[in-house]
């Protein structure tokens, strides 16, 4: 799970402290069962990847220290939540709380993306894709998992029930089948299908054993069969139109560029595949084997595991959850009372028992449903069970375990499927009470300095984030750019010089060589340049650093090579297949040009015309677009109107069009009227865009 922002940190650091107090309140035994085993080895071998990479990569220093140390706190927090949760017990009521706060919670976040879509609906934009408070596609993968369970809770909540808890289930349930297909997340309506097919199924499994059916329940039932038909016909618009033809073939380039990066993954988790690159480094390993341009996941949680932790552990966790999925299925099918009271655990022999021991006995002998219980158990766990396959199923072609809502919903889902499971009794394994309380102390202690620290960032306080958080990178490079932008050269030196110890990557790299250029040592630049290239190989900005560096200092032959790269990562999968395709890439212009412009001095002017003309495209593309003003250049870039890059590219396009028109001249290849129109046209349209303010 990924902690980059300050919410998710403390949170994790919250599930700690949770795990913390309730090793100290239990006994200090492991029950051997498949679940708890596998999940256990797996966050063995999660810490050993962590030892591993940290004596092996960073040699007992403090490169990536920060990134995995928080990465594996972070992993075992949340796995953390199934054994916090088994240790409440099997009775019913203490779980059915917490499980409707998860259903009014995600009815909230649906209210709010309901509201927001509908403002898109006043303006007839149908094909709206609504993310609420997060991504379309990550806000569908957490509805896929909260929709059975609410669906369960409403339709199974007992007759004594406070009526307006169940009117508010109901409401979140109508909230959250409606939003759900305005994400257009196309996988998700078949991820929820399949949930709720394997809700159905489990239902029908229990039903078998025990009437489960009951007239109330059947009446609801039809009432939310009719509810979902008059939703889906009202809110299915971005879905259909994410399923008509043309939208299909405009975004067959999603597809391609998630199949690309989830081989670029592969090839990285088999390159370590024992323990992998370390818990959290995929945003830091994966582009030097990238096949496409980058990404910050992998779009398959289980393949971005693997590239963390290990092939094995990434097994052990799935294998947990499996495992849990498979208790609550055997349980659907148990004698209740009997099962429980063979659960209960035992005193040590030569002991009294103590009044914790009792009183935990005296839970754990709690039928799953006396006349007080909420909800039947066997209806719950159905709905657990539909909406942990169909998490699990998304994380098949999404990173959902790196999300912290989605990853926290999921194993809040299965712990809560654990703790109310029937499980025969199985032998016990002794565990050291100082191990869990030790290792989630600490893990609580780091995550909640790291939460702190990115918050006070959000408040640009980054020298007391620096302080309280001294293994973040991104404080000293935030710091060093705001010193650069300021003028204070060498201060900015010394902030990325500590930025690029701590993280390593191409951009604390890229930007110290940018410092370097303004204070005129070009070749302490170009050093800084390379080194950022060796960690992401296809970094078009670094690439084309140095080249148009060699090109200042008058080597432009040295430079050749690097344009030559630019162009072959623009002809293959690089430049071909990409996530998003609304923005052109501005800096292959860059590269074709100067291969035009050494062609047209090696007396090639075939090559030198095709190379121009293929520059004068991507410049006149980036004029239709909008220049830098473009929303979806903004978005990426997180800024305001660059006026500078659009000068820039101006004059790139004047001399390109130069050599255009002067080969043309030569050749007579071209009507030269008509191409001395277009290319008014277009600088017309350079002098229009230049207009903006310059970004700070």
């Amino acid at each position: 799970m990924v902690t980059d922002e300050y919410g998710p940190a403390i949170l994790s650091a919250i599930l700690a402290l949770a795990a913390v107090c309730s090793s100290v309140r239990s006994t200090s035994t492991l029950r051997r069962n498949p679940w708890s085993i596998s999940l256990a080895a797996a966050s063995l071998l999660a810490f050993l990847s962590f030892m591993w990479n940290w004596i092996y990569v960073s040699h007992c220093g403090v490169s990536y220290l920060g990134q995995m140390l928080f990465g594996v706190c972070a992993l075992t927090a949340t796995w953390s939540i199934v054994f916090t949760v088994k240790r409440l017990g099997p009775s019913l009521d203490l779980h059915v709380a917490p499980v409707i706060a998860l259903c009014v919670g995600a009815g909230v976040a649906s209210g709010v993306g309901v509201g927001d879509y509908a403002m898109h609906v006043a303006i007839h934009d149908f094909s709206w894709r609504e993310f609420a408070t997060s991504t379309p596609d990550y806000f569908a993968g957490f509805l896929v998992i909260t929709i059975p369970v609410t669906l369960v809770m409403f339709a199974a909540l007992s007759e004594e029930t406070n009526p307006g808890i169940r009117k508010l289930v109901g409401i979140s349930l109508v909230l959250q089948a409606a939003v759900l297909p305005t994400t257009g997340s196309r996988f998700a309506l078949i991820s929820l299908l399949i949930g709720l097919a394997a809700t159905a199924t489990a239902a029908f499994a229990a039903s078998k054993h025990e009437r489960i059916m009951t007239p109330p329940i059947q009446r609801r039932l039809m009432f939310l069969g009719i509810a979902a038909i008059v939703v889906a016909a009202l809110f299915m618009g971005p879905i259909l139109h994410r399923l008509s033809k043309s939208t299909m073939q405009d975004q067959a380039h999603s597809w391609q560029f998630r199949v690309y990066t989830w081989r670029g993954a592969a090839r990285s988790a088999f390159a370590a595949p024992i323990l992998g690159f370390g818990p959290g480094m995929f945003v830091y390993t994966y582009p030097r084997r990238a096949l496409v341009g980058f990404t910050r996941v992998a779009h398959e949680g289980y393949l971005q595991e693997a590239d963390d932790i290990g092939i094995p552990a990434t097994v052990f966790m799935v294998f947990a959850m499996v495992a849990l999925i498979g208790s609550g299925l055997r349980s659907l099918t148990g004698n209740p009372q009997n099962d429980y009271e063979s659960e209960a655990p035992e005193s040590a022999p030569d002991s009294p028992p103590s009044r914790k021991s009792r009183r935990r006995d005296a839970i754990a002998a709690v039928p799953a449903k006396t006349p007080t219980s909420s909800v039947n158990r066997q209806w719950l766990l159905s709905g657990l069970i539909g909406a942990c396959v169909a998490g699990m199923l998304q994380n098949t072609i999404d990173s959902d375990l790196f999300v912290f809502f989605d990853a926290i919903a999921l194993w809040y889902c299965l712990a809560v499927i654990g703790a109310i499971s029937i499980d025969k009794r199985q032998s016990e394994l002794a565990i050291p009470k100082f191990v869990p309380v030790t290792a989630m102390s600490v893990a609580a202690i780091l995550l909640l300095s790291h939460g702190l620290g990115l918050f006070l960032a959000t408040l640009d306080k980054l020298d007391i984030a620096s302080e309280i958080d001294p293994l973040t990178a991104k404080y000293p490079l935030n710091m060093g750019w705001e010193n650069y932008s300021q003028g204070d050269l060498e201060s900015a030196v010394d902030n990325l010089k500590r930025a690029s110890t701590l993280t390593p990557d191409s951009v604390s790299f890229h930007r110290m060589g940018m410092v370097y250029e303004s204070m005129n040592r070009s070749d302490m630049a170009l050093a800084a340049f390379q080194k950022g290239l060796s960690y992401e190989p296809t970094s078009l900005e670094l690439l084309l650093s140095i080249a148009q560096l060699y090109d200042e200092t008058g080597n432009h032959q040295m430079a050749v090579p690097y344009y030559a790269r630019m162009a072959s990562l623009q002809a293959g999968p690089y430049g071909t297949v990409l996530a998003i395709t609304e923005v052109v890439e501005y800096r292959y212009a860059y590269a074709d040009y100067a291969l035009a412009l050494d062609a047209y001095e090696k007396h090639d002017s075939a090559g030198a015309e095709r190379l121009a003309t293929k520059a004068q495209s991507i410049l006149e593309e980036y004029v239709d677009e909008g220049g830098s003003s473009n929303a979806m250049r903004i978005a990426q870039t997180g800024g305001r109107p660059d006026t500078q890059l659009d000068v820039n590219l101006s004059a790139l396009y004047d001399k390109d069009t130069d050599l255009l028109v002067t080969v043309d001249m030569e050749s007579k290849h071209v009507n030269l009227a008509q191409l001395e129109l277009t290319i008014t046209k277009y600088k017309s349209g350079f002098d229009s865009i230049t207009k903006h303010k310059p970004s700070s």
